[in-house]
């Protein structure tokens, strides 16, 4: 029983609609291949040549092998990324928590990066090989290759499959990864450093850290230049409660600070707190104005 009826378009403004519309359409694939083929060879008569002729053309884009492996790796890698949508659109987030949850995403894909020959092979040629066996392709084949190719890869290669991940599923990662490392990477680096402060991995704060968070936030505070005697009795208050039992959220952090006695760290979690972790904050913020 086919849910969906409609191919759904990408969403440009929630990003999770994205996975969720390649996750619709290899659903309804078998059907929009049926389809497409019976408006092609117009078996009822009721088609115009032009139609014809549009249905051919997107029945041979969608099952071509070049579009298979593509939408297979698509959807594999989305997968570890779906979550993050969500989460990072949220109104109300943690950027520290955000952070790390994409970097724990970073070091999965890194890890499937070096493993690419088996993740291609168990997860998304075997996906493709059964979409192109559904719609009557007859092989996954390598396409035409010359000596100088400047439009499309031309590795030599002799085995589809692994002409395919070299040419599809390897870059689409190398991409992904990229992107997240320098959408996010260079300031959870800096970010990061101001978790120790929290009381719950206070004992793991070192001079160095302090340092670093001092330099970030110096511009911030309200006196920078008294920033490392603040640390002293912060850490001294916490040294006499169970670490099991201290705060650990940002949030709680903040609650059991008095702003007078550390005004330097209330305001480093205040700033945290209200830090954007993506431009979804921002765009909220926008697209709000028209009620003002």
């Amino acid at each position: 029983m086919i849910k969906h009826k409609t191919v759904k378009v990408l969403c440009e403004t929630r990003w999770v609609e994205r996975h969720t519309s390649l996750g619709e359409f290899e659903e309804i694939f078998v059907a929009l291949s049926d389809c497409l083929q019976h408006i092609g060879d117009n078996a009822s008569g009721k088609w115009d040549p032009k139609g014809m002729l549009e249905a051919k053309g997107l029945l041979a884009a969608v099952s071509s092998p070049s579009f298979l492996v593509s939408f297979c790796s698509t959807k594999y890698v989305f997968g570890y990324t779906k979550a993050l949508g969500p989460l990072l659109q949220r109104t109300m987030q943690d950027m520290l928590t955000a952070y790390q949850e994409v970097g724990l995403v970073i070091d999965e894909l890194k890890a499937c990066r070096e493993n690419a020959e088996k993740e291609f092979d168990e997860n998304v040629w075997q996906q493709a090989s059964m979409m192109a066996t559904d719609a009557d392709v007859e092989a996954m084949a390598i396409p035409r290759r010359c000596g100088r190719q400047t439009t499309r890869d031309n590795l030599d290669m002799e085995e589809p499959v692994d002409y395919w991940r070299c040419s599809s599923f390897i870059p689409l990662l190398d991409r992904i990864i990229s992107e997240l490392e320098s959408r996010f990477r260079p300031m959870a680096t800096k970010a990061i450093r101001a978790v120790y402060l929290l009381p719950q991995f206070l004992d793991s704060l070192t001079n160095d850290d302090v340092e670093q968070v001092k330099e970030y936030f110096g511009n911030g505070l309200p006196d920078k230049h008294t920033f490392d005697q603040e640390i002293r009795p912060w850490k001294r208050k916490w040294s006499e409660i169970l670490t099991a039992t201290r705060p650990s959220t940002l949030h709680d952090a903040l609650e059991t600070t008095n702003k007078h006695m550390y005004p330097n760290i209330h305001t480093i979690f205040s700033i945290l707190l209200v830090m954007p972790v993506s431009s979804a904050t921002v765009e909220r913020g926008n697209s709000a104005l028209k009620y003002i």
